[in-house]
């Protein structure tokens, strides 16, 4: 396959080679699949990149609060080929997050969907009425939809349809300006936009391609958000290649194999509680019958127990299990050959083509094989930094004596064996990865102490008897609060997205201490693990 200077570039390139061939195919429930051909897919990008470069000056940031579809995916090139950062925000996203991304990016248009409608009307003040929102009208915007824009609308909302544009030439400077920003949790309660540059999508998609040996026959399964790395180069690589994504809102098992059948799909990237889901419904894959297409999956954003893995195998018979490790400031760092699974299933593989891995000491010399350490990357993969947190960056990119360049310093603890196996050994800065996301508890308590009749609080994080992290939360309430555990839970749910609100509050009148007189945080996590078991 020859270089290409752009991901636009390539879509094009699909355009004019194979423009009636389905790029997309959006599934939905009880209705016929939505197909989007590659013309039609480069022809509506470049509408959006001509009207959006009206709006915008290259380099600007332009969120879009939007689920996946063939025109959030369209809009998303558009700012591509005009020269600016996308950014997609998950759907769960509460006006506080939203807020903060429009706060940290100087934005002035972003873009919502139907469904993101309600969500922005629940929290229509500061800086989301003070943005102009441009609406998605596809197959997703109905007539509940239009209602509750236009009574925005006539409280002074700037919410309009995207208007009509000319298809035009990408910007001859999207490579220079262009790209995206990723939005993850901070261990201070403020979101930090990864900013990932349009040739480093390139090669994060061209790296895919190769260790997957993906070709334009194959069909992959998306059921991961585009605002997670692991999504978003699905469907880069996807693009890169020219294969068929297919789009699934569902990750109920019965929906992915009824996808996998219907749509000869051929590999399906995934965290392990979807992974979890299918072996405690007891189902698998047919692969010497309905689902004999189906060649590989990915366990990334966190790891199964040997058992989870062992049973994973039997339920998808004949096909390869990748595991994958990285950051979004990193993309892939290392994965795990399937033919290793069995044998080697604890670790994360080796590292990336690309890519430099070495495990230091504190002193920044190299560790030794089986020598614990923390984690850096570099060569491949790098992001270009923190959107406005120089002061982060730096922290994060630094020159790495042992590899002679500039490097990731992950935070991550692992150590390698003799032959480059990476296994990891946890966090080193109190993040943790709920159903792939990544979360700070230090957000979840800034966000806590927004909630009225809140005195103190301890958010911990214990591992259930299927090794998935479950958050516990124990609350201390102003003496005569009427607020129950549930009435934290709700206030929570409108600050946070559903996957950091805790799943459990224990109510306490003090917390436990420590001979600091700090809140008894390790005690706290084992009464929490207590409450978890059946």
């Amino acid at each position: 396959m020859s270089p290409v200077r752009s991901l636009t570039d390539r879509l094009a390139l699909h355009a004019t080679e194979r423009g009636s061939a389905p790029a997309l195919v959006a599934l939905h429930p009880g209705s016929e699949p939505e197909i989007t051909t590659w013309a039609e897919l480069h022809a509506a990008s470049q509408r959006f990149a001509a009207a959006v470069a009206t709006r915008t000056a290259p380099g600007d940031l332009v969120p879009l609060f939007a689920r996946p579809s063939a025109e959030s995916i369209a809009a998303m090139l558009g700012v591509l080929a005009a020269g600016r950062l996308f950014s997609v925000l998950h759907h769960q996203l509460r006006g506080p997050q939203i807020s903060g991304v429009l706060e940290a990016g100087g934005v002035g248009l972003a873009v919502v969907d139907g469904p993101g409608i309600p969500t922005l009307k629940r929290a229509f003040e500061g800086r989301l009425a003070d943005t102009d929102w441009w609406v998605l009208q596809g197959r997703s915007y109905g007539a509940v939809h239009e209602t509750q824009r236009a009574k925005l609308v006539a409280a002074g909302a700037r919410l309009e349809g995207v208007p009509e544009g000319s298809p035009a030439e990408p910007a001859r400077d999207a490579g220079l300006t262009g790209g995206t920003c990723l939005f993850t949790s901070g261990s201070t309660g403020v979101p930090k936009g990864v900013v990932i540059a349009h040739p480093e999508l390139v090669s994060r998609a061209a790296g895919e391609v190769a260790w997957f040996g993906l070709t334009a026959d194959d069909v992959l399964l998306n059921v991961l958000p585009f605002s997670f790395d692991v999504g978003l180069n699905q469907l880069l690589s996807s693009l890169y290649v020219g294969c068929t994504l297919v789009l699934c809102p569902s990750f109920l098992p019965a929906d992915l194999l009824a996808a996998v059948e219907g749509q000869r799909v051929t590999g399906i990237s995934a965290v392990p509680s979807i992974w979890t889901g299918m072996l405690q419904a007891r189902v698998g894959f047919d692969t010497a019958g309905a689902h004999r297409s189906l060649r590989f999956l990915t366990i990334s954003g966190g790891d199964l127990l040997p058992s989870q893995r062992t049973a994973l195998a039997a339920a998808a018979p004949g096909v390869g299990i990748f595991k994958t490790y990285g950051q979004t400031e990193t993309f892939r760092t290392a994965s795990l050959h399937p033919d290793e699974l069995a044998t080697h299933g604890d670790t994360v593989g080796r590292a990336l083509a690309g890519v430099r891995l070495v495990v230091l000491r504190p002193d920044g010399s190299a560790a030794d094989p089986g020598e614990p350490g923390e984690i850096v990357h570099g060569g491949a993969g790098l992001m270009r930094g923190y959107l406005g947190q120089p002061e982060a960056t730096a922290e994060k990119l630094r020159y790495c004596p042992v590899l002679g360049e500039v490097a990731a310093y992950t935070g991550d603890r692992g150590m390698l064996d003799a032959e480059g196996r990476l296994t990891l050994l946890g966090r080193g800065d109190g993040m943790l990865k709920i159903s792939g996301f990544r979360v700070f508890p230090s957000e979840i308590l800034a966000q806590l102490s927004h909630v009225e009749g809140v005195v103190e609080a301890v958010v911990t994080a214990p591992k259930d008897a299927t090794g998935a992290t479950r958050l516990v939360a124990f609350v201390v309430l102003e003496h005569g609060s009427s607020l129950t555990a549930h009435g934290v839970r709700q206030a929570l749910g409108r600050l946070l997205p559903a996957y950091m609100v805790p799943e459990r509050v224990e109510l306490r009148e003090s917390l436990p201490r420590t001979s600091s007189g700090k809140p008894d945080a390790v005690g706290l996590t084992a009464e929490a693990a207590g409450l978890l078991e059946p």
